[in-house]
């Protein structure tokens, strides 16, 4: 088995998007006074100010809106521009892609494949995706900057999926994993 790259979030939410509307997510930033010498962010249409003044009731920035949608269900659709996005709800920093599987893995560690038809699978939703590339990002992050590190490019067929979200890990030894499934449907 290949040791796939692990990210860590330290918490926040990872979000799902079509490349082609990844530079109309904005996570945490706000734009900047324009007489604001020195912004957080400097993209070719402006500065951006992080505003970690969080307001999930009353959501000012795109992070806000993520973490406002909650933890249930674990998977949630979010608007983005002309698109949509999904949200995940992780609950252990690490995650990765799992390519060979079409699976993000919330843990340390890839799970047994063995041990994969153990795990319960609940559907979160069907999705669908217009286009083949993805990104898989923290949702802090602005996805027009030019510099975003800890992001995977995700490459699955264009077409309808059901996503479906499953625990793993029974024994002492077994890590405690949460997984996030893409099905044709």
């Amino acid at each position: 088995m290949t040791r796939e790259p692990f990210v860590d979030y330290s918490g926040a939410a990872p979000i799902l998007l079509p490349s082609s509307i990844r530079h109309c997510w904005q996570g945490f930033y706000l734009p900047a006074d324009p007489d604001d010498d020195l912004p957080d962010l400097e993209l070719p249409e402006g500065g951006y100010r992080i505003c970690d003044d969080f307001d999930f009731e009353n959501p000012k920035t795109d992070y806000d809106r993520a973490c406002a949608l909650g933890s249930k269900p674990a998977v949630q659709r979010i608007s983005v521009g002309p698109g949509e996005a999904l949200v995940f709800a992780t609950e252990l920093d690490p995650l990765t892609w799992w390519a060979e599987r079409c699976m993000i893995v919330n843990g340390a560690c890839l799970p047994d494949p063995a041990l994969l038809e153990k795990v319960e699978w609940q559907d979160a939703l069907v999705w669908t995706t217009g286009e083949p590339d993805l990104v898989l990002m923290n949702a802090c992050y602005h996805g027009g900057d030019p510099e975003l590190e800890d992001f995977f490019a995700i490459e699955i067929p264009a077409g309808e999926y059901r996503v479906q979200s499953g625990r793993y890990g029974w024994a002492d030894d077994d890590p405690s994993l949460l997984l996030f499934r893409f099905v044709p449907a």
